[in-house]
């Protein structure tokens, strides 16, 4: 099965991610980070090891993304993140998170700056709605 999924934030020149999770928490996870810069739309996967900058790494995750189907798009004061997985279903927890303002990922080796704000929810994917805590 294919899953689409768009996220949708203010733009403040930082990034944002989404993520799964088998048990609500950002270790162990693997998330679609997306920010734009100099006017270009970047998105990636990460794995989560760890809780530190240099335990995010890019480029590696446990995600099956669909091939050609993954965009970062700045547009009217706002970045989009669209993309779309094949799975018969995501893992139960969607965790995400916002970077601080004007902290964009290192454009060397992208490393991502710990995250401003975040959360998680219980998700349940076969009816759409989320788990109220």
């Amino acid at each position: 099965s294919q899953w689409s999924f768009v996220l949708s934030a203010p733009e403040k020149r930082s990034y944002v991610a989404v993520g799964f999770s088998g048990k609500g928490g950002m270790v162990g996870s693997s998330a679609m980070v997306g920010w734009s810069s100099g006017g270009k739309g970047v998105a990636k996967q990460y794995y989560l090891q760890g809780r530190s900058p240099e335990a995010v790494t890019p480029d590696d995750g446990r995600l099956t993304l669909v091939r050609n189907r993954t965009v970062a798009v700045s547009k009217s004061g706002r970045l989009y993140l669209a993309f779309e997985l094949s799975t018969d279903r995501p893992q139960p927890y969607l965790i995400y998170s916002v970077g601080y303002e004007g902290s964009l990922p290192s454009s060397s080796d992208y490393t991502i700056q710990m995250h401003r704000d975040m959360g998680s929810r219980s998700f349940k994917f076969a009816s759409g709605t989320y788990i109220h805590y």
